[in-house]
């Protein structure tokens, strides 16, 4: 295993707990995309007050935040590169790196970081996990699990998002090798490989409880597989097929039933989950997200979907039936194929894939846009999710992170 290479230090962040408005991985704490942070207001100013801005280089990946700290993974030169920024003022605090970035097409990172136990832990496009010690910010790790399988990567790289369940991190790999793998999050050694050999996906796995036994469900390139949590068994699968093979959008999973998709020319659907296999309950082509996925919230789902063009309309829809109950009225501020919404409160906050930031007020009786900040980033695939953290709401652009307040 390669050692991670220090390049930059300054001020120590120190070690978690995880706080209350923290936000230390994708989807949050809770794996919702639901933030209840105390601080956010929506009763936002008429025009964007920034509070700072940074350089960062390029990716895809997600901010996230801790203990007062934002941490951005990007990548620049072959490099990957994971740098810490004080929440309130944008100071850098610390910075590190390591060769082999994903240089293939999209460049730069996709996974977002996340952090537990003190430690933050990143994925890289090239399929790097590594390790480090927030309050020393020393290298605990580095395994490659591409090269460890000796697999092909994926057309886009390895881009699946961490699950972390008590000591193990597990995520896709790539092509003609088990599908996903677990890592020891103490000392990077990979202990599971999965016993379905496919295509990997660009999804998150994600952990699910199915009769009072827990299941690993991996959205794979053409195939949903429900596998036992040490990745030996195969308990179901059903087929998921999308262009280009890019299923990439983290499921949903909720008293089992799981809800499923992605773009192109596919849509959504729920699946009634057993420890037998899975039934379909109902697909919806209107409920189309590439890669950003949905909230589940109250009993409805609310995402920007590709299939109301222009591209990025924002809907709720019922769970239990799929049916479209609210979508957004007015056109020209869609979101775009890429744009991404954060829920909070009866809120939510879209980012646009051009970088222009938006709250609406949403629920099952109606979406209504209250306020639009226009291009607070620059980009055509502003394809990060925007950070509510502390009041604040952190914008990862094309080649700057910005921190926009809502308080007015």
């Amino acid at each position: 295993m390669k050692k991670c290479v220090l390049i930059g230090l300054a001020i120590a962040a120190a070690a978690l707990p995880v706080a209350a408005n923290d936000w230390p991985r994708w989807r949050g704490p809770k794996n919702d995309n639901i933030s209840t942070d105390t601080q956010f207001s929506t009763q936002w100013p008429a025009a964007a007050k920034k509070v700072w801005a940074a350089p960062v280089d390029i990716g895809y990946a997600s901010p996230i935040a801790a203990d007062g700290v934002v941490y951005v993974f990007t990548s620049l030169s072959k490099k990957d590169t994971l740098t810490a920024f004080k929440a309130d003022s944008g100071q850098r605090v610390w910075q590190e790196s390591y060769d082999n970035a994903w240089t293939g097409g999209y460049a730069g990172t996709r996974a977002t970081p996340a952090i537990d136990g003190g430690n933050i832990f990143t994925f890289g496009g090239a399929g790097d996990l590594t390790s480090r010690d927030l309050k020393t910010r020393k290298a605990n790790w580095q395994t490659n699990v591409i090269s460890t399988l000796k697999a092909g990567n994926l057309q886009w790289g390895a881009s699946s998002n961490m699950l972390i369940d008590g000591d193990l991190i597990y995520v896709q790999t790539g092509e003609n090798a088990p599908i996903a793998v677990a890592v020891n999050k103490s000392n990077g050694q990979i202990t599971h490989r999965s016993v379905v050999k496919d295509k990997a996906g660009y999804a998150a796995p994600i952990l699910a409880e199915v009769g009072g036994k827990k299941q690993i469900i991996v959205f794979g390139a053409s195939t949903i597989y429900g596998l036992s949590p040490d990745l030996q068994t195969k308990l179901w699968s059903t087929p998921w097929r999308t262009d280009w093979d890019v299923n990439a959008s983290t499921p949903i999973y909720s008293d089992g039933k799981l809800f499923v998709t992605s773009g192109y020319k596919t849509g959504g659907g729920l699946y009634e989950i057993t420890d037998k296999g899975a039934k379909q309950l109902w697909f919806n082509g209107d409920l189309k997200s590439r890669f950003q996925g949905a909230v589940l919230d109250g009993g409805y789902l609310y995402m920007a979907t590709e299939a109301k063009k222009p591209d990025g309309r924002v809907v709720v829809a019922e769970w239990a039936t799929g049916k479209i109950v609210a979508e957004l009225p007015d056109r020209g501020t869609e979101l775009g194929m890429g744009g991404s919404v954060v829920r909070h409160g009866n809120h939510l906050v879209g980012l646009s894939e051009r970088g222009s930031l938006s709250l609406y007020s949403a629920t099952k009786d109606g979406i209504k846009r209250v306020t639009e900040y226009r291009n607070v980033v620059d980009g055509s695939q502003v394809w990060s999710t925007p950070l509510i953290y502390n009041g604040n709401i952190y914008v990862k652009g094309k080649d700057e992170i910005v921190c926009i307040s809502t308080r007015p």
